[in-house]
């Protein structure tokens, strides 16, 4: 372990200059780029590092108290950290050479007052449509335990994640928020605690990076420029704590004697268990299984990742086979992590998804070369613009880029919603609007 753990801190500081370049050259205004470095280096370098420090990881398989000890299997996984590190470096040397991120402005802002207000009644709607969806009441999803509604007759899926992605608008809505200085203080009072609520009955955490994305995404935008301060990090920490102790949080049984805050220090707080057995470091563990997968069992789902975000907008049922079934579900499968209320999600991290598409190997360098590329893509055509396509990828970014990492394209299927819903909302108040001025002009 000793050669990893200093391959994995060389990657790191190499990564963390570049990062300090690209933000000094780019005047903090590389925002995708940025974004994603540092939440790649915290996440897949700083996390492996800290949980290294006791020994090997922790293998994410389900009732199963093991660890990976293949040497090899922790060497490939610093191949995709070195390539990323260098790639970082190549980024911020064009930078240094002459290519430049915009950071453009539009001047007429009006018609995102009605985004904004539409998209938090959309958020609201989308909670009452989740419910109902569910078959269950209120009061039975506060006392229900997650996923509970799917061993109910009476859910409707369709319905059910309808409303989970009128939802996810509140990323949107808080990037608005922050954008146009809190216009309607009544409803983002409404919005956010429909937020909360949502946590609590369906226990999960990503409502919460929504709204953090959103509201970070806003707040940089807003002063033109990537600013990291004492308070930014304080929060994204205290986000981090809250996911990775809410893992076992929202799986209390509350018919059990003890009461709330005792389980909750037992089962996540005691021995460190909520950090390296939690959240924090299931990024890092999930590629480690990935990798183990394929280095040493053959495990291939061909080009998987990449039909997966290109096929996107295509149903499953209408793309002939092309199109496999969602990384998640048959890493799950692979590796036993199925029961009957539900039916496999682990997703295997950013690393472990390369390394089942396309090898081990052949994955480090694909990774290398995509990532970079299609982050300097998105800082080109929607950096720091106020418009139809940057409103929502600059507020679901952060969360599209923290589900990605962990393996998983969900946030990127929110986000497509998010522009979609973005489009809709332009070109009606556009319509509508002309449809005045023409009216106005008749009388």
């Amino acid at each position: 372990m000793v050669i990893p753990n200093i391959l994995i801190l060389l990657s790191g500081l190499v990564l963390l200059w570049s990062l300090i370049s690209i933000y000094m050259s780019s005047n903090g205004r590389a925002y995708y780029v940025l974004i994603f470095g540092g939440l790649f280096l915290l996440l897949n370098v700083i996390v492996p590092l800290i949980v290294n420090l006791n020994g090997y990881a922790y293998s994410v398989r389900w009732g199963q108290d093991l660890k990976i000890k293949d040497d090899n299997v922790y060497m490939v996984y610093c191949l995709y950290v070195l390539g990323l590190s260098i790639a970082y470096g190549g980024v911020s040397l064009a930078l240094k050479k002459g290519l430049g991120f915009g950071w453009v402005e539009t001047k007429d802002l009006s018609w995102l007052k009605t985004l904004h207000f539409l998209s938090g009644i959309s958020v609201v709607a989308g909670f009452f449509i989740f419910v109902y969806g569910t078959g269950m009441s209120l009061f039975e999803l506060f006392g229900a335990t997650r996923f509970a509604w799917f061993a109910n007759e009476t859910v409707v899926e369709g319905i059910l994640n309808t409303g989970l992605y009128f939802v996810s608008l509140v990323a949107v809505y808080a990037y608005l928020d922050v954008r146009l200085g809190f216009p309607n203080k009544w409803l983002s009072v409404l919005v956010y605690t429909v937020v909360v609520l949502m946590v609590l009955v369906s226990g999960g955490r990503k409502w919460i990076i929504f709204f953090m994305s959103g509201v970070l995404a806003g707040y940089f935008q807003k002063k033109g420029r990537v600013e990291i301060k004492i308070k930014h990090l304080m929060s994204v920490l205290l986000v981090i704590v809250f996911i990775s102790i809410w893992q076992y949080g929202r799986n209390i049984d509350s018919t059990l004697g003890e009461g709330f805050s005792e389980q909750l220090y037992e089962k996540s707080l005691s021995d460190g268990e909520a950090f390296y057995r939690g959240d924090a470091s299931y990024f890092y563990r999930a590629s480690l299984e990935a990798i183990d997968l394929n280095y040493n069992q053959g495990v291939l789902y061909p080009g998987a990742i990449l039909l997966r975000i290109v096929l996107m907008p295509v149903p499953r049922g209408w793309s002939f086979g092309v199109k496999p079934e969602g990384i998640p579900a048959t890493f799950a499968k692979d590796i036993g992590a199925v029961n009957e209320a539900r039916d496999g999600n682990m997703p295997p991290g950013i690393i472990g998804a390369f390394a089942l598409s396309f090898g081990s190997i052949l994955g480090s360098v694909l990774f290398a070369i995509m990532v970079p590329t299609l982050l300097i893509c998105l800082e080109v055509r929607a950096g720091g613009r106020v418009g139809l396509l940057s409103v929502p990828l600059s507020a679901y970014f952060i969360s599209a880029a923290t589900l990605l990492l962990r393996g998983s394209s969900g946030g990127l299927y929110f986000m497509a919603f998010g522009v979609v819903f973005v489009f809709i909302v332009y070109w009606a108040s556009f319509l509508l609007g002309s449809f005045r001025y023409r009216s106005k002009r008749w009388l």
